[in-house]
């Protein structure tokens, strides 16, 4: 048997069974999350506590991405790994994930944007 990829029938109630499933796909892609499975069997409050601190905290800026994982996942995992987990289970917050996700790995360079004047753009472009 597996441990990469639990049964359906063993998916817990608070996680929607497509979600399941590209939960198991994850696991079986990406050999860093193969354990999430047992831990989320032996521990789902602590990991439905974690889906569901974005919905409670109220936080639109960072949601569930800066959340601190249960358990010892938040060593386990890179800011990759979280963008996973982010896509997965509220594809809503990505936007949000993905800056953060720039802004940690390549600096705040790549988000921000640079103001500019309406004249020197102007000058810029031709009628040709």
């Amino acid at each position: 048997n597996d441990r990469r990829k639990p049964p359906s029938d063993e998916r817990p109630k608070f996680i929607a069974p497509a979600k399941w499933t590209n939960l198991q796909m994850l696991w079986k892609a990406v050999p860093t999350m193969s354990d999430l499975a047992a831990y989320i069997m032996t521990k789902p409050k602590e990991f439905e506590r974690w889906i569901k601190s974005n919905e409670t905290e109220g936080e639109e800026d960072s949601g569930m991405f800066d959340m601190p994982l249960p358990g010892d996942w938040q060593e386990k995992v890179t800011w990759f790994h979280r963008l996973m987990l982010v896509k997965l289970f509220h594809e809503e917050e990505m936007i949000a994930a993905l800056r953060r996700f720039v802004t940690e790995s390549m600096g705040p360079t790549y988000i921000e944007t640079v103001p500019f004047l309406l004249d020197d753009v102007y000058n810029d472009t031709s009628s040709i």
